[in-house]
């Protein structure tokens, strides 16, 4: 099984699970640094989701786990960017329906 996590598109910073064996990034932020204009707006929703699904035709196949609140926390998408974390439930969702058999 693997692990989705908040990732930034540019892989910088320090994000302990990304060497981890079994956790898998994927991006709900721009840069890891802190500043408002690292963080994906509404208005780059066609961008946020080419970096998204980037980043799922590389997700190792299996079963996936989503933690909880995720695109909450690190990339505060329900609060910056309403639409793309809409955009993005819809998206894990259905994921994980096709990769768990739900």
């Amino acid at each position: 099984m693997t692990t989705l996590y908040e990732e930034n598109w540019a892989r910088t910073g320090c994000r302990p699970q990304r060497n981890v064996k079994g956790f898998y990034g994927i991006p709900t932020r721009k840069k890891g640094c802190k500043g408002s204009d690292n963080y994906f707006i509404d208005e780059e929703l066609f961008l946020f989701q080419a970096c998204v699904e980037t980043a799922l035709e590389n997700l190792p196949k299996g079963e996936i786990s989503i933690p909880e609140n995720f695109g909450r926390n690190y990339g505060k998408l329900n609060r910056r960017a309403p639409k793309c974390y809409e955009w993005l439930l819809r998206r894990l969702e259905e994921l994980t329906l096709e990769r768990n058999k739900i």
